[in-house]
């Protein structure tokens, strides 16, 4: 580990004005005169992705055709480009030399489609150079380079999946990543009043929150961050607060903890689908999966039975924005295979995370008699030792999180680590 070295990440929020663009350089500044060495990852400012976005949309619209992938990402790298000259330039304004970096200038190379590649490797010699000069590299996050020389971005998130990755490859000895709220809570503060932040929390578990709903971190980066014992530290732009320590590598010892809710967390942005064919048709779940894979779409909540002797059925929870492709998708499958889709976006899902959840099936028990006594019907569920996921009506989501969070005692204090035990 290089003990002087140490990735930020700004994001969107943290970068909405050249102000706040000046006050994180001046407040880097002082880190730099003290002997850090910096690597600097930042977002496109605010909006602005969503409106290069609609941009790329409104051009389509005009004649009736998707932008090409390729000319999207070409057009989304702007956003990250403009944060990291602007931020380049006011490190130094004020005394600080800094050289803004793409990614592909930064040695980030990625593999996959335009719009969701992931990084396959990290070379980090400019930055290393861009260092040993003195300088503050300011990276472009959210894009890297492919094995054709054209740019391609990350997927949404993609920033915080750079940082780590950066973080990685320099062996730096901490990964900051700041943002617009306190840290990671027990639940979302904006639904329940009492939620209260986590100080320290295993990476393991982190992806867990991430995948399941949580927006604090993006899923990739937790994921990358535990495969290479990175430790990321979540910070609010805007004040002091301690924030919330991820610790790179897993639970030590999980299954012999005793079991932990560390918290709950929401996702409003899913459908349900299942997918009903004759119990003699073609099997479908490897062709379906295979085909979500190619289109790097996030499945959960998967089943697969009989309804009776003469139907089979597909069952899982989707991201609302891939219903489009899914139909797609299943249209494609019906030819073949006979399948019939059908849609629920009705649903929402709701998830208990923490430690030794199989080992306890108790914990199960208590949140589905909970959620009945408080009359959300609870239209699927499953279980892994890190997580209780359970879809209910979208319009009782919130409350779901509530009567959970108060069934577990999460607000009764500040849990210090993600292994502080609840009755």
């Amino acid at each position: 580990m290089n003990t002087g070295i140490v990735v930020r990440k700004y994001g969107g929020t943290s970068l909405a004005s050249t102000d706040l663009i000046v006050r994180h350089a001046l407040r880097n500044r002082s880190d730099y005169l003290a002997g850090r060495r910096l690597v600097i990852v930042v977002s496109a400012m605010g909006d602005l992705t969503d409106r290069l976005l609609r941009l790329a949309s409104e051009v389509g619209a005009v004649l009736d055709a998707h932008p090409s992938p390729r000319e999207v990402d070409q057009l989304l790298a702007i956003g990250e480009n403009q944060s990291a000259a602007l931020f380049a330039m006011a490190l130094c304004a004020a005394g600080v030399p800094a050289v803004s970096l793409s990614g592909a200038q930064a040695g980030i190379q990625a593999i996959g489609p335009h719009g969701a590649a992931m990084i396959s490797d990290v070379d980090p010699d400019r930055l290393n150079r861009t260092l040993e000069s003195g300088a503050v590299p300011v990276v472009t996050g959210f894009q890297a380079v492919n094995g054709g020389g054209d740019t391609v971005t990350l997927g949404r998130g993609g920033s915080d999946t750079t940082a780590v990755a950066l973080a990685a490859a320099l062996g730096a000895m901490s990964c900051e990543i700041y943002t617009d709220v306190l840290g990671v809570c027990t639940a979302d503060p904006r639904v329940v009043a009492t939620a209260r932040p986590v100080r320290r929390i295993a990476a393991d578990l982190m992806t867990e929150f991430a995948w399941s709903g949580a927006r604090v971190t993006h899923t990739r980066a937790i994921e990358l961050a535990a495969l290479y014992g990175v430790d990321v530290h979540v910070k609010s732009s805007f004040d002091g607060a301690l924030g919330t320590l991820i610790e790179g590598g897993a639970s030590a010892g999980m299954m012999e903890n005793r079991p932990t809710i560390v918290g709950v967390t929401h996702d409003a942005d899913v459908a349900g689908i299942t997918l009903r064919r004759p119990a003699t048709a073609p099997e479908v779940m490897v062709p379906l999966l295979q085909a979500f894979a190619d289109h790097r779409l996030r499945v959960d909540l998967l089943s697969d039975h009989g309804g009776d002797d003469r139907l089979q059925q597909t069952s899982m929870i989707v991201h609302r924005g891939d219903l489009a492709t899914i139909r797609r998708i299943a249209q494609s499958l019906s030819i073949c295979l006979k399948t019939e889709l059908q849609i629920d976006e009705d649903l929402g899902a709701v998830s208990l995370i923490g430690l030794g959840l199989l080992s306890r099936p108790e914990y199960t028990a208590r949140a589905l008699a909970v959620l009945r006594q408080a009359g959300i019907v609870v239209r699927r569920t499953a279980a892994t030792q890190l997580r209780i996921a359970l879809a209910v009506p979208l319009d009782r989501l919130e409350d779901a999180v509530n009567v959970l969070h108060e069934e577990f005692e999460l607000g009764r204090d500040v849990p210090e680590t993600a292994t502080a035990a609840v009755g």
